[in-house]
């Protein structure tokens, strides 16, 4: 009763590596025929190519040679546009551009008047919004009211850039 199953099994076996070498068979014919078909179609077109260059050249020069007066005179009136566009613009980005400058400046005042003092060795100036501590001919110039700095420990016009616990309310 073995025997039969056995002899079942192998013809099973038999029959799929008889189906498996097949398709390998009809894969390779298959691979082989579709490269050839390629070639065949890139020569085709390799063929149409040189056939059509002659006849469509000629045209595509005509076009160029007609299209390129209204190309140049497209041209020159968008150069002109895009002139007197920035001939509008350029006042408003110039005047942007210094009033974002002087928004940086007022912005910056704080921490400059904060750390600038450290630098210099002015502790009493730390935060007063009256620091200057630029150079002018070779003298640091420390503020309009103590142009070498205070000279008391305590500065009386000191006025801080930084609300204090008076200033919340």
């Amino acid at each position: 009763m073995d025997d039969w199953s056995d002899r079942m099994w192998r013809s099973l076996d038999a029959i799929s590596q008889d189906t498996e070498t097949w398709l390998q068979r009809m894969g390779y014919h298959l691979a082989e025929a579709s490269h050839a078909l390629l070639d065949a179609a890139d020569e085709w077109a390799d063929e149409i190519q040189r056939n059509l260059d002659p006849e469509v050249n000629p045209l595509v020069d005509e076009l160029n040679r007609v299209i390129e007066p209204w190309e140049s005179a497209v041209d020159a009136q968008v150069e002109e546009a895009a002139e007197q566009i920035n001939q509008a613009i350029d006042p408003v980005i110039d005047a942007l551009v210094m009033g974002l400058g002087q928004w940086v400046e007022i912005l910056s005042a704080p921490v400059h008047n904060t750390v600038e003092p450290m630098v210099q060795n002015q502790p009493t100036c730390v935060g007063c919004r009256h620091y200057y501590g630029q150079a002018h001919g070779g003298n640091l110039l420390v503020c309009a009211m103590h142009p070498y700095g205070p000279e008391a420990e305590k500065c009386p016009d000191y006025e801080s850039f930084w609300p204090g616990p008076s200033d919340s309310a």
